[in-house]
């Protein structure tokens, strides 16, 4: 079965104008990205520290301080260059000049010293080394200490994380439902898709639930393999001289990334699926996620993988270009808007605001090339209306009776026709009398 790409492309379109611009009003925008970035939160502590770094170096960059102030503070000023009091003495080729280095204790002047990563010839124990040290001491004299938070911190993590997922999988038939409706709704569609968003989120969580202890396996699977250097790289630390690559430390490297890329892949594409097809066919079927999965492999990847295939290829030429999008953003605002991106979470909501019709857009791409894989899933309304009739058209024929009907008996359409109102009595004959 071939599909109308052209036309995917072209309804999107449409129905990211419809959306977006008819009519255009600032609530519904804003109501727009609020549903948006309801369906995009997450907890990614890596990547919130990132952002956090982020906006601290670019706000560094403007910052009138000893950086040299900059667009929002005033310049540093900058002292003259006096000329030269002294003509310029040639230097001669060849090496330079090498300074000799008095021996430290326990050296043998004329001996080459020996070097360790943590030392150097001028002091035999550097900073670093003693940082290391004085916190292996702290931790093994704060033991409980440092396992009762660790422990408190998984929980806040492992809590906040299903609050932000419960809401995200809330938030993503939001979306859909304000893209299916052209309006922006928050509570009434909060209440009605209650079920599809409570077993998306309980798929998510069983999903994690499996793909976390599968990296832990691929762990413990590298670490038996590798254990033999491990011991050894605990007796010879911090020598480094004595550290050597093994066949053993290459296989377990090997293995590791081949299992780590294979689990990688195969959590990607499930939630693609999920997140592209799954959810439009819940939406439109009524059905858990566990029904929606059957009715996917069933009605839709049968005859259709080259074409769903070929449709992630165009998502991620659409995401070179949404970044794109975003780089030329950064630039025009003289990195303004990276500032104000990469701010945690509030970050997301002003990056989904300011690029709304592309949001909209890829939404409204997945939705009807699921509509042109199989068209009883459709969901969308017409982008346009159909024509009106026009004044002075060809009347239609109202159909003839076929003769087959039995006497008293009425055709299928004149059964559905209205019955006919009674005639007006007419003047009375005057009473005749015998």
């Amino acid at each position: 079965m071939s599909v109308a790409i052209d036309r995917v492309l072209g309804e999107s379109w449409k129905r990211m104008v419809v959306v977006c611009f008819k009519p255009f009003t600032l609530g519904k925008w804003l109501t727009l990205a609020f549903c948006a970035w309801l369906g995009s939160l997450s907890f990614n502590l890596l990547g919130q520290v990132n952002q956090l770094r982020t906006w601290y170096n670019l706000r560094a960059i403007f910052h009138p301080g000893a950086r040299g102030g900059g667009p929002f503070g005033p310049p540093t000023a900058v002292p003259p260059i006096s000329p030269p009091t002294a003509p310029m003495v040639p230097v001669p080729p060849g090496p330079p000049p090498v300074t000799p280095v008095p021996p430290g204790p326990g050296q043998v002047p004329g001996q080459p010293v020996a070097f360790t990563p943590w030392s150097s010839p001028s002091s035999p124990t550097s900073a670093p080394q003693e940082m290391v040290e004085k916190a292996l001491m702290w931790l093994q004299n704060h033991v409980a200490l440092v396992v009762t938070l660790a422990i408190v911190g998984l929980l806040v993590m492992g809590v906040v994380s299903m609050v932000l997922a419960w809401i995200r999988a809330r938030g993503r038939f939001l979306f859909l439902d304000a893209l299916v409706h052209n309006r922006g709704a928050v509570v009434e569609p909060w209440q009605r898709l209650r079920p599809l968003g409570n077993s998306l989120f309980k798929f998510e969580i069983l999903w994690a639930s499996l793909v976390l202890p599968a990296y832990l396996l691929v762990l413990v699977l590298v670490l038996g393999i590798v254990w033999p250097d491990v011991v050894h790289l605990v007796k010879v630390w911090p020598d480094r001289s004595a550290l050597h690559w093994t066949g053993t430390l290459t296989a377990g490297v090997a293995v590791g990334g081949v299992l780590c890329l294979l689990l990688t892949l195969v959590n990607i594409i499930t939630l693609a699926l999920l997140h592209e097809f799954v959810e439009p066919i819940m939406y439109a079927s009524g059905q858990r996620v566990g029904p929606a999965w059957g009715l996917f492999f069933k009605q839709v990847l049968p005859g259709h993988f080259w074409w769903i295939v070929l449709y992630f290829l165009l998502q991620l030429a659409l995401g070179m270009v949404a970044g794109m999008a975003g780089l030329v953003l950064t630039c025009l605002t003289c990195c303004v808007f990276a500032c104000v991106t990469a701010i945690p979470l509030l970050g997301t909501y002003i990056a989904i605001a300011a690029t709304l019709p592309l949001v909209v857009y890829l939404r409204a791409l997945s939705v009807y090339m699921l509509e042109a894989l199989a068209p009883q899933f459709t969901i969308f309304p017409p982008n346009e209306p159909p024509p009106l009739p026009t004044a002075g058209a060809f009347p239609v024929p109202l159909p003839l009776p076929t003769g087959d009907e039995q006497p008293g008996e009425l055709s299928p359409d004149d059964a559905a026709a209205p019955p006919e109102p009674p005639a007006a009595p007419g003047p009375e004959a005057p009473f005749r009398g015998a």
